[in-house]
């Protein structure tokens, strides 16, 4: 797949009406891989899990610029092996748009966007994220002050 330029979010429903264009549902996440020949229109690819992602013309009207769901910190580096991958570095922070199915996210890092590994981040509420430092253990209580006895009285017999 081409590089993500950008992701955007179906606002409404869209069926395709011509073989080079790609029908979407409300709340789908679409990459923009480029500008379509058409004015008003985005060339978009969906992410298919285990198949090639689908391609096609979306309205630029029937889309939007989504919130992300997170921003999380990178635990190691990532170099992106292909083009829809995006290069991060430990202690970044991205913006997670969306978790998929195979263990990865969709993510941006500045104006970049692409796929990264999801367990190379630390996602809130996800087993692979590393467990937060143990709390040291408490301090032994203080032994108990021990009560003064007086030394022993003495008294001389007579």
């Amino acid at each position: 797949m081409a590089p993500t330029l950008r992701v955007v979010r179906a606002v409404y429903d869209y069926e395709a009406q011509e073989d080079d264009e790609l029908s979407v549902v409300e709340g789908e996440l679409l990459h923009v891989i480029g500008d379509a020949d058409e004015p008003g229109w985005l060339v978009c690819a969906r992410k298919v899990d285990g198949a090639d992602d689908m391609v096609g013309n979306v309205p630029e009207n029937y889309v939007e610029e989504p919130t992300p769901l997170y921003s999380a910190p990178v635990l190691y580096d990532y170099d992106a092996l292909n083009e829809d991958e995006l290069t991060v570095y430990e202690s970044a922070t991205i913006d997670v748009f969306e978790e998929l199915p195979d263990d990865w996210v969709v993510a941006r890092l500045g104006t970049a966007y692409g796929l990264v590994p999801a367990n190379y981040i630390d996602r809130p509420g996800h087993d692979d994220a590393p467990a937060p430092p143990a709390a040291p253990a408490p301090a032994p209580p203080a032994p108990a002050a021990a009560a003064a006895v007086p030394p022993p009285v003495i008294v001389p017999s007579a």
